[in-house]
């Protein structure tokens, strides 16, 4: 009766979705707006994980090594599928919470409970929310995402085949990393001017406890990709010992130095080598979860180790779906207030939930990565990493129906 009166104003592709859907008219109201919030929140969080530090400086790179701009934005249109499943919970969530805190800030919700509809009824349309987002992050994650990702690695291998350093620039600086992002080179380069070297300094850490320094007057790259240093003194600092310096008489050659195959990588420990090369810790984010799943399973099997970073990318292609679940679960009773109460400190606490369940999933994943959800060895490092992942969502899960059913009480 009471949304006889009221005129909503809901855009094409929600309206369509709310009507597609078996439900009754007030659920297709709320689902209506709900839609409008989700996609404004979800372009929202999209622009601003786009237009952080890390792809400024990401296209930045890019710059230094000559790549065209069309092949950079490729690249991070395959990283999209990646960032779109990380943001939608967040962007649930805040769709959500919107449409039910501002049915409550205009008495909406007063007229549905006078008519006898109870808080658990007005739960279903943030279910279907939940759940829509949850099979969409699920798609993206479990299904377009490891193509995209086969994808963009066999670009970037393309771009930096390919990659030569802009001439007549100073104070050239490139970091090189491995898979898990550990500093490994940093080279610094004063001037380069039509394949000429002025000023040059290479410091490798890629060998544990080695601490290695080139410095050279000049030198030049020699076609397709050797990099030649004149006059070159390599200083060498071993783990509590004292420094060696090498005067190097001649030249000092160096293979591909951009790609981190340098001489250096063959004094690299074989260890370091097998840790590096382990498909497990290098392509997880290539497979899906059934694929991923079957490979661990014999890798177990066969009785070798499994990362603990593996296990945590083989539960969050299942976890992070379901946090969107989890989320607009606890998202209905915090934006839910007494009309008598004063301001909207549900708002502040609904997004007080949000950040709960990020930090709780940071704070879980590095105690598991760092074994310390072993409890001293009673849970094996599989079990311990899939606590580490389903306790964010259990936690925020309970937290919203402990919610639900105090709210129920009282309003």
């Amino acid at each position: 009766m009471f949304l006889k009166g009221r005129r909503t104003v809901s855009s094409p592709l929600s309206s369509r979705l709310a009507r597609a859907l078996p439900a009754t008219t007030l659920d297709r109201y709320i689902l209506g707006q709900a839609v409008d919030y989700f996609i404004l929140a979800l372009v929202v969080f999209t622009l601003i994980v786009f237009f952080s530090d890390q792809v400024m400086d990401f296209l930045g790179q890019m710059g230094k090594f000559n790549v065209p701009w069309t092949t950079a934005f490729a690249l991070l249109g395959l990283n999209l599928p990646n960032s779109v499943g990380f943001i939608l919970p967040a962007s649930a969530f805040m769709a959500v919470m919107m449409t039910y805190n501002a049915l409550n800030n205009q008495f909406e919700l007063i007229a549905m409970r006078m008519n006898g509809i109870s808080l658990r009824r007005l739960l279903l349309p943030a279910l279907v929310i939940g759940l829509l987002a949850s099979a969409l992050a699920y798609w993206l994650g479990d299904f377009v995402a490891p193509t995209a990702n086969r994808l963009s690695l066999q670009l970037k291998s393309a771009v930096i085949s390919q990659a030569t350093l802009p001439s007549g620039k100073s104070s050239l600086t490139f970091p090189l990393y491995d898979d898990q992002h550990h500093l490994q080179k940093l080279v610094f380069i004063s001037r380069y001017q039509d394949r000429a070297l002025q000023a040059s300094t290479i410091i490798d850490l890629s060998q544990r406890g080695v601490l290695q320094v080139t410095q050279a007057k000049s030198g030049q790259i020699d076609p397709p990709d050797n990099w030649v240093f004149n006059s070159a003194n390599t200083y060498t600092v071993f783990k509590n010992r004292d420094v060696l310096a090498f005067n190097h008489q001649g030249v000092l050659r160096v293979r591909n130095l951009l790609r981190g195959e340098g001489a250096s990588a063959a004094k690299t420990p074989a260890s370091e080598q097998a840790r590096i090369a382990d498909p497990m810790n290098a392509d997880s984010n290539l497979h899906n979860f059934a694929s991923l799943f079957q490979r661990v399973q014999r890798r177990e099997e066969a009785g070798r180790r499994v990362s603990n970073k593996t296990y945590v990318n083989l539960w969050e292609k299942i976890t992070l779906p379901l946090s969107c679940l989890a989320l607009v679960i606890c998202a209905v009773p915090l934006a839910l207030t007494s009309p008598r109460r004063l301001g909207n400190r549900g708002f502040l606490f609904s997004l007080g939930a949000l950040f709960l369940l990020y930090v709780l999933r940071a704070l879980f994943i590095n105690l598991g990565l760092l074994d310390k959800l072993t409890l001293g060895g009673l849970l094996s490092p599989s079990m311990a990493m899939l606590l580490a992942c389903w306790l964010p969502i259990a936690i925020i899960a309970g937290l919203g129906l402990a919610l639900l059913a105090r709210k129920s009480r009282v309003l």
